[in-house]
This record gives structure tokens, C-alpha cells and sequence, in this order.
């Protein structure tokens, strides 16, 4: 439908609508909104795996302990639960140090980003292949610009650079929101 084709983005003709600041909201836009851990989990799986092949048995059970540590019991008598996954600092720190985060942004290990590293495209349609499967864009110049430097402080080890934007991308708000 025409509402659920609308940009994210900010133009011209939709700066009043802006429920986020407590207007009504217009509808003139689509209004972000943070994926569901269980879309996350997939994601970094799918990153994290070999040659993006996943087990079904082992994705299921990797996915309740992952989410596991994203509830927290609320120890009443409803028996209710609370998502950690929704707070933003500790949100950010979970996923920034998990263990799936690291093996999903290691270039050692035989996930995406190693099949990238190694390939033998040049440096910049590395950093743009990163983007595009991060967040589904090619690069800013600004952003362009930094990853190279990036690349020039590791020349030694470029597979060094690459994680750490890998990481990067895969930790921002663009990559964790629906949008």
C-alpha cells in the first residue's frame, strides 16, 4: 500500500510529522522502529555462519539462549518478563560485546565478513560491500573518506580495518532499526 511504501526520511513535505516529538502523527512518512531480537539474532547468525549456512536445529537453540539473556524475569505472581533488549545503553552494551557480535565481526572466522576480507576486490568495493549488506546503502563520502583512512592506518593488516567497520555497522542504529 502507498502507506507502508513511504520513506523514513525526512523531506519538504513531512517536516511537521514528527510523533517522536509528541505531535500527531501524519502518516506522511514511515516511522522507525527497532527490530525485534529475534530479527537481529537471524541477522548476526546468518553473518557469523560459514558461507551463510545455518543449521536449523542449532539455529533454534542458539536463538533461545541468545534471547535468553535479552528477558529478564519480573518475579511476580503474572510471572511476567521484561526485555533488556529494549533499553538503549544496555541494549548497546550486550550487543557491542556479545559473543555472537564477535564472531559475526571477526575476519578470521569463516563468516561474511572473512569472504569479503579475502576476496580480491579492491578496498573501496570492500568498504561499499560491507555497506550495502549492513544497511542496504552505499557509503556517504564522509563515510567513504573515513574508511579509507581507516584502511591507510591498517595497511599492515587491512582485515583489522574491515572489522572494525564491519563492527561499526553492524552496531548502529541504521542496522538495528527498521526503517
Amino acid at each position: 500500500s502507498d502507506a507502508f511504501g513511504r520513506s523514513s526520511q525526512f523531506g519538504d513535505s513531512n517536516q511537521a510529522d514528527s510523533p517522536e516529538s509528541g505531535s500527531a502523527p501524519l502518516f506522511s512518512r514511515y516511522y522507525t522502529r527497532p527490530l525485534a531480537p529475534e530479527a537481529v539474532y537471524q541477522s548476526l547468525a546468518l553473518v557469523a555462519s560459514p558461507a551463510g549456512k545455518i543449521d536449523p536445529a542449532s539455529l533454534v537453540k542458539g536463538r533461545r539462549q541468545w534471547l535468553g539473556k535479552m528477558i529478564e524475569q519480573m518475579n511476580t505472581d503474572e510471572g511476567g518478563e521484561h526485555s533488556l533488549f529494549e533499553q538503549g545503553v544496555q541494549k548497546s552494551w550486550m550487543l557491542m560485546n556479545d559473543p555472537l557480535m564477535q564472531r559475526a565481526t571477526n575476519s578470521t572466522e569463516r563468516g561474511f565478513l572473512h569472504r569479503v576480507a579475502t576476496s580480491d576486490l579492491p578496498a573501496e568495493q570492500k568498504i561499499e560491500h560491507l555497506f550495502l549488506a549492513a544497511v542496504s546503502r552505499k557509503p556517504t563520502k564522509t563515510e567513504k573518506k573515513r574508511a579509507q583512512e581507516l584502511l591507510k592506518q591498517r595497511n599492515d593488516q587491512p582485515e583489522l580495518a574491515l572489522e572494525d567497520i564491519w563492527w561499526a555497522l553492524l552496531n548502529s542504529n541504521e542496522f538495528l532499526s527498521d526503517h
